[in-house]
């Protein structure tokens, strides 16, 4: 999940992406934040959705996470658990 965020310098895609010391692993990092230029983004997105005015983001992600995922959604809840703890063990900061 990425945000596209309209800034004073222009459109720009906003990721959280890994932490840096996912780098040496080659997960898309970013280092800083820089307004309008787009942050690299940790997968090729399929689809992009626009949350519809005066709804709230979250919520818009969450129906989707059901609409996509429906019966799988703890799984694929877990599986983002599982990753970060491992992420957290394998890699050593700095």
């Amino acid at each position: 999940t990425y945000v596209r965020l309209h800034t004073e310098a222009g459109w720009m895609k906003v990721d959280a992406t890994w932490p840096q010391s996912a780098r040496a692993l080659g997960m898309a990092i970013n280092d800083r934040f820089i307004p309008g230029v787009d942050m690299d983004v940790a997968c090729s997105p399929i689809d992009v959705f626009e949350v519809p005015d005066g709804v709230d983001p979250q919520t818009f992600k969450e129906e989707l996470i059901e609409v996509h995922c429906g019966s799988d959604t703890d799984r694929r809840d877990r599986f983002i658990e599982d990753m970060s703890l491992w992420l957290a063990q394998t890699t050593v900061p700095g």
